[in-house]
C-alpha cells in the first residue's frame, strides 16, 4: 500500500510517499523554504526515526512539528548571520555618514583657522604700526622735554 501526502510545517513543504518497506520516501526535494529561519534541526529525519521506533505516523509528525516550533521560538532570541550582515551594513552606512560630517567639520575648522591666521597677521602688522607710532610719539616727547630743559636751564642759573 502506498500513500502520498505533503509534510507541511512553517518553513518547508515536501511531497512524501509512504510504503510498507520505506515509511518516508521523499518524492519531491529539495524543501521549499518559506521563511527566513532555516533550522539545523531536520524534522523529517526526526519524524522518520519516531516512525521507525514504532510511533504512529500522525503522532510522529505532530511531535516533529511541535519540536520544530519550539526550536524556532528559541531561535528568535539569537542573532542570525543575516542579522549580523544587516547590522554590519547599517554600521558601515553610519560610519560613512559620520566620515562625511567629520570631513565637513574639519574643512570648516581649516577655514576658520585660516581666517584666524589672517587676523593674527593683521594684528601683528598693526602691533608693529602701533610700536612705530608709539616710538615716534616718544621721540617727539623726548625732543620737547629736551627743548624745555635747554630753555629752562639757562633761566634757572
Amino acid at each position: 500500500m502506498s500513500e502520498r501526502f505533503w509534510l507541511d510545517d512553517y518553513y518547508a513543504l515536501a511531497l512524501f510517499e509512504v510504503t510498507a518497506h520505506q515509511p518516508y520516501k521523499v518524492m519531491k526535494s529539495p524543501f521549499i523554504f518559506l521563511g527566513s529561519f532555516v533550522s539545523m534541526f531536520n524534522s523529517f529525519s526526526y519524524a522518520t526515526k519516531l516512525v521507525n521506533a514504532g510511533l504512529p505516523r500522525a503522532q510522529a509528525e505532530v511531535h516533529a512539528q511541535e519540536l520544530q516550533e519550539v526550536l524556532e521560538r528559541e531561535h528568535e532570541q539569537y542573532a542570525t548571520k543575516a542579522d549580523l550582515i544587516l547590522l554590519s551594513q547599517e554600521v558601515k552606512a553610519e560610519i560613512a555618514d559620520l566620515k562625511i560630517t567629520l570631513e565637513a567639520k574639519i574643512d570648516d575648522c581649516k577655514a576658520e583657522f585660516s581666517s584666524l591666521r589672517a587676523d593674527v597677521a593683521v594684528l601683528t602688522n598693526s602691533h608693529k604700526f602701533v610700536l612705530w607710532i608709539g616710538g615716534g610719539v616718544a621721540t617727539m616727547a623726548l625732543s620737547v622735554f629736551g627743548l624745555f630743559i635747554s630753555t629752562l636751564l639757562p633761566s634757572l642759573k
